[in-house]
């Protein structure tokens, strides 16, 4: 658009110039009359109307189903609001007394261990642990439930995509387990970069007398 936009001055410009010949700042003002009216075209017919289904359609899928609720429930479990964790309790199925309960109780663990609970990921460390695994199960149970919501960000569509492309042509070769590690590992290149590749080498090798036979040692 912006190149029309130079192209249209630049044909005013020829137009204007009263040294030009005639015959030439006429078909200048020619072109430039028909860029003007593909701009008013382009801006009022095409590029509005993209602008408005585009913000039309960011509104109905991410202030639509379930995604408010969603985002409540994880707050409710980082602040330990009891009131809130019961109303995702009821929504997820939980028995909600237990749920409650288990919830203030991690909120005491981590405030004993001096643990910020600052999002999702500082639970998830600390659930880590299987001693409180164990004592607190409905935490545990309320935690997976916010972790598998159905996939509405670009990266889980991008990774579904991925996968898709890997089985058009290794899904004959592969069994099912290294199928996924596969998608794994095209999904995230950047830290597959950060690897010592000669390391993993050595520790691949080194796993079965098998390969360490085929591979020797170096």
């Amino acid at each position: 658009m912006e190149n029309y936009v130079a192209l249209g001055d630049s044909l005013e410009a020829i137009a204007d110039d009263s040294s030009s010949r005639s015959t030439v700042a006429s078909t200048a003002s020619g072109f430039a009359r028909l860029l003007r009216e593909f701009r008013f075209f382009f801006g009022r017919r095409v590029y509005l109307e993209v602008v408005d289904r585009l913000l039309a359609s960011l509104d109905t899928r991410y202030t639509g189903g379930d995604q408010q609720r969603l985002l409540q429930a994880e707050t409710a479990l980082l602040t330990g609001d009891a009131a809130g964790v019961a109303r995702a309790a009821a929504f997820f199925g939980l028995e909600v007394d237990r749920a409650v309960l288990h919830c203030q109780m991690l909120q005491d663990i981590c405030r004993q261990r001096g643990v910020q609970l600052a999002s999702l990921q500082d639970v998830v460390t600390v659930l880590r642990d299987a001693t409180v695994r164990a004592i607190l199960p409905d935490s545990l149970t309320y935690v997976k439930l916010l972790l598998t919501p159905p996939a509405t960000w670009c990266s889980a569509e991008r990774s579904f995509s991925l996968l898709r492309r890997l089985k058009t042509y290794l899904r004959s070769t592969l069994i099912q387990e290294r199928l996924c590690q596969a998608a794994v590992l095209a999904s995230y290149p950047e830290r597959l970069d950060k690897l010592d590749m000669e390391e993993e080498m050595r520790r691949f090798v080194a796993e079965t007398p098998q390969r360490t036979n085929a591979f020797g040692r170096w």
